[in-house]
């Protein structure tokens, strides 16, 4: 397994490509998922259906009430608010260790020009003093 220090950029570029790809399938998704619960909260026949299945298993008592009550619409809200905010979360720790990454990298590469211009430096010193 690669972490991101050591990843080449490569590597990274693939795997944010395929990390993007996922996050936005499962985004999608899950609004899909949620309109499509949202239509069956909705929808009459699908309440009616709910209420005779009730009738025949629980002998004429309806103890769940009605199928699009809502709470229920409330519920689904919430799942789909917390899956996107998970696609976000996810997201956005994945990029702050990529930016850390990018921010190492860019402090080693002034460091090591620092380091090669004061050698320079002091090589034409001891050559002018010489």
């Amino acid at each position: 397994m690669t972490s991101v220090e050591t990843a080449s950029t490569l590597d990274l570029l693939l795997f944010t490509t395929f990390l993007l790809a996922v996050a936005a399938g499962v985004w999608w998704f899950a609004g899909f998922w949620g309109r499509m619960w949202h239509e069956s909260l909705e929808s009459r026949t699908v309440d009616r259906r709910f209420l005779r299945w009730q009738r025949f298993a629980f002998r004429g008592h309806y103890p769940f009430g009605h199928w699009g009550s809502a709470s229920s619409r409330a519920h689904l809200k919430g799942i789909v608010f917390f899956v996107r905010a998970f696609v976000v979360l996810v997201l956005l720790v994945y990029f702050v260790a990529v930016g850390r990454r990018i921010l190492a990298d860019l402090s080693a590469a002034h460091d090591s020009r620092d380091r090669s211009s004061i050698t320079s430096l002091v090589a034409g010193a001891s050559v002018r003093g010489a």
